[in-house]
């Protein structure tokens, strides 16, 4: 193995936990107010339930029992006024999912953002009757990380498709607690396979418009919160594009939620818009096919393919009030330029831990339009989806010689 690339050719059956556990909130410990959402719970007691009072369904009961949904995480995750520390804008918000997680028994365990989509996407492979699931991801993946050790919470075997890609600090981590979990990790594998094996199969990212829902439910949390905090709604929103399910399920959910926000999806890959577009339509089609109310709110315009990029930023840019930024990836996908450095290490001083494959890029776009004049009146958002713990009690329990 080299220090630049990781190669991924060995396999580790991930197979199921005994416990029938998981740790959020009971749903009685929620309590609707005309403001919103708030949890009164803190710690104390979390209990396995399959439907809760999640804000998207707050929002729309008849959601609920039409949508599969199982609880993987404690929320709402903090929002944080940091305007006295940030020059360049009015406001300045972090919504920080990367301190999501829990201390059982000394040990913390991660929960990050992607569990908001594994949520809906392994509650519906549990109603369908799966036993085993499987994913895709590079070798520092946090989301395969995160659905092997959601899929093992749930009682599921999982298996992960890891590519190489440059050497990160996290990619250790990520690995080992993948090994911890128990994951299956081979490198090559096609969706075919799994259905012909009767593995659940989830896309890279969870990007699928059921897991984007994950992040529809996110922004009625981020409704609430502001509401409560008595934070006037920002301008502007950072949020990193990589599969794009974060991205659209923001977009779709701020829609829903009465956001005027512009949105800033930072890529962090060669990404065409067509695919975020694609999602959107996707989502939308989901949420109207489970509540005609929805119908009422999205325009029934299908999903047109093969328009060229300038016409599809175009749409997002009118319809959705939305701007790809895509001139942050740098070299190739992980590499990490001075400019997303810096912005890595102006947030740690606030705080706030960031990784250079995806969120630090993001920051730093953020940062730069910090710079920018007609941007001195305005609130800003960055939403923080990177999981910063190092989690040791729990890689510590893994032989580093069983890394690939």
């Amino acid at each position: 193995m080299n220090n630049k690339f990781l190669t991924l050719g060995f396999l580790i059956s991930f197979q199921a936990c005994d416990a029938a556990v998981l740790f959020r909130a009971d749903p009685s410990n929620y309590h609707r107010t005309a403001q919103g959402f708030e949890n009164y719970d803190g710690v104390s007691q979390y209990n396995f339930i399959e439907h809760d009072c999640i804000p998207l369904f707050i929002a729309y009961p008849s959601l609920e029992g039409k949508i599969p949904h199982r609880s993987l995480g404690h929320y709402p995750t903090p929002l944080l006024d940091v305007s006295g520390r940030v020059v360049g804008c009015k406001s300045f918000y972090i919504k920080d999912d990367g301190q999501n997680g829990f201390f059982l028994e000394g040990t913390r365990y991660p929960e990050e953002n992607k569990n908001r989509k594994l949520e809906f996407l392994l509650a519906d492979a549990v109603c369908k009757g799966f036993t085993k699931v499987a994913t895709v991801g590079c070798a520092d993946s946090n989301h395969a990380c995160q659905t092997a050790y959601c899929a093992k919470l749930l009682g599921l075997d999982c298996t992960l498709f890891l590519e190489e890609q440059w050497s990160m600090s996290d990619m250790r981590r990520n690995l080992l607690l993948d090994q911890c979990f128990g994951a299956g990790v081979i490198k090559d594998a096609l969706k075919k396979e799994c259905e012909k094996n009767q593995i659940y199969f989830i896309p890279g990212g969870g990007s699928t418009a059921l897991g984007a829902l994950g992040y529809v439910n996110a922004m009625f949390e981020l409704r609430g919160q502001l509401i409560t905090q008595n934070l006037k709604d920002p301008d502007m929103l950072y949020v990193t594009l990589g599969s794009a399910g974060t991205a659209a399920g923001i977009i779709v959910g701020a829609k829903l939620a009465g956001f005027k926000t512009a949105i800033y999806p930072v890529s962090v890959c060669t990404f065409k818009p067509e695919a975020l577009v694609k999602l959107i339509k996707e989502i939308e089609l989901l949420l109207s096919d489970s509540d005609s109310t929805f119908k009422k709110i999205f325009d029934q315009v299908a999903f047109v393919s093969g328009l060229s990029d300038k016409e599809y930023n175009e749409y997002l840019r009118v319809r959705y009030n939305v701007v790809i930024i895509n001139d942050l990836i740098g070299e190739e996908y992980a590499a990490v330029n001075q400019e997303t450095a810096s912005a890595i290490n102006f947030f740690y001083l606030l705080g706030n831990k960031l990784d250079g494959t995806y969120t630090g890029k993001t920051a730093a776009a953020c940062l730069r339009d910090l710079q920018k004049t007609e941007n001195k009146d305005k609130r800003i958002l960055f939403w923080n989806t990177f999981s910063y713990g190092t989690f040791n009690e729990l890689t510590s329990q893994v032989a580093a010689t069983k890394l690939p």
